[in-house]
């Protein structure tokens, strides 16, 4: 589904097709503990990155979002990320959809373009995950959370910052008290 254009912010799409991709693309996830249902994680990490607005209450909406670590001279800008911004500008140096993944993370297989449409954001949040489930191995549905906002879980990679915290808390809130629509 095509990114519908709303006077509230630039992108959005609707719950129904975002609930569809969840399930679609969710079960293909590997290495979940136990417990964890994979299309409901998916909804809830959608609700967690994206905005709510009253006034759309049937819509996720999902500006990219510009990261400068990521961009020229940011400390995340390695030479393979430097090429893409030369490529594409601040757009590589952006998270989009309504996981909101950074653009790193397609290596190549999408343009920055390409994230108006749900099924390349929704591919791009599996190739993260098939990516970093089997690297990281999150134990717990919060160590998920914290490995989806800073790359690490606790015990595995450094400290989790304060906002992971709070991130985290609202994360498994939404996978607790928002179940996907099926």
């Amino acid at each position: 589904m095509t990114a519908a254009a709303s006077p509230v912010v630039g992108i959005s799409f609707s719950k129904s097709d975002i609930a569809a991709a969840c399930a679609l693309y969710g079960a293909r996830v590997p290495l979940l503990p136990a417990g964890v249902d994979p299309a409901q994680l998916m909804w809830a990490v959608a609700n967690n990155e994206s905005i709510h607005h009253d006034s759309h209450p049937d819509r996720l909406f999902c500006d990219p979002r510009f990261e400068p670590a990521w961009y020229l001279g940011g400390g995340l800008c390695n030479p393979e990320q430097q090429q893409y911004c030369d490529l594409y500008g601040r757009d590589a140096a952006s998270s989009f959809g309504p996981w909101q993944v950074m653009f790193w993370h397609c290596h190549g297989a999408y343009k920055p373009a390409e994230f108006v449409e749900l099924d390349p954001c929704a591919a791009l949040y599996l190739m993260f995950m098939q990516k970093m489930m089997p690297y990281q191995r999150p134990p717990t549905l919060e160590a998920i959370f914290q490995m989806y906002n800073c790359g690490h879980w606790e015990g595995r990679g450094g400290p989790i910052p304060d906002s992971t915290v709070q991130y985290v808390k609202r994360g498994v809130a939404w996978y607790d008290g928002s179940p996907v629509p099926r």
